[in-house]
């Protein structure tokens, strides 16, 4: 789960430096460390702590938000995907309910 989260780190503290325009080392300028601390970081190797990661938010000029999710949600098909199995459901349910309603008529 760490590795997951670091390497989730990392791409991000990397895009947007990129989106910055800055270098490895002006970020670590602004962020009050070295730019060997930024390599660690963007390549996942070293696991932040939340004073780190307001500092580098505050760099660019972003607040640090941090959510917790529940490990089960991820696992539940998203709407957007689930659709084709909803319709299937829904059109099953149309069925049922004209043969119910066609056997309640005619008897």
């Amino acid at each position: 789960m760490i590795d997951t989260l670091n390497e989730t780190i990392a791409s991000k503290i990397k895009s947007l430096r990129k989106q910055k325009g800055w270098t490895q080392s002006e970020l670590a300028s602004h962020v009050g460390t070295s730019q060997r601390a930024i390599v660690r970081l963007e390549k996942g190797e070293t696991e932040p702590n939340v004073a780190t990661l307001k500092k580098i938010a505050l760099a660019f000029g972003l607040k640090l938000s941090i959510e917790f999710e529940d490990k089960t949600a991820s696992k539940r098909p998203s709407c957007e995907h689930d659709l084709p199995g909803l319709q299937m459901s829904v059109n099953s349910v149309k069925e049922t309910m004209k043969e119910t309603i066609s056997m309640l008529l005619n008897r």
